[in-house]
């Protein structure tokens, strides 16, 4: 892996020292080209060192499909929540990308299932996740004592 760019090592130990500190919601901020998925890929690298599950939130299915082509790259081992790529489902893996409206449909309307036991919840766009339900789960994740990062 490439060294990092000096503004992204600074955003990633300005976040490692927050969580460190017990801060619980953060915001991870960068301009568009400013490498925000290795950042995100930077973070999911300090959950694993800490045994921490993951869970990462997209909002449309071209970027969850890009999140496990980048996954696949790393050498992540990760499963997809997302109701149209069952074929990558795997609840057993400690590393999730998902989808609001599936969680949605199979944790709060269908109970078939519960939402990623997460220490680490990572929001991509999350300037997008407005709706109601990423608000919920935002809430159960935290009440869980997991950290939330917007990016």
């Amino acid at each position: 892996m490439s060294a990092l760019w000096p503004h992204q090592q600074r955003g990633l130990d300005a976040t490692f020292r927050a969580i460190e500190s017990g801060e619980k919601r953060l915001c991870f901020t960068s301009p568009t080209g400013g490498g925000k998925s290795r950042c995100m890929f930077e973070m999911i690298d300090y959950a694993q060192r800490h045994d921490w599950p993951v869970v990462l939130y997209a909002t449309r299915n071209m970027l969850i499909e890009q999140l496990m082509k980048s996954m696949d790259d790393y050498g992540i081992e990760y499963g997809v929540r997302a109701s149209e790529m069952w074929e990558h489902e795997n609840l057993d893996a400690k590393i999730q990308i998902a989808s609001v409206p599936t969680e949605r449909s199979r944790v709060f309307q269908r109970k078939t299932r519960n939402l990623h036991h997460a220490k680490l919840v990572l929001w991509d766009e999350a300037h997008m996740q407005k709706a109601a339900t990423a608000e919920k789960i935002f809430k159960h994740h935290g009440d869980a004592g997991a950290v939330n990062i917007g990016l």
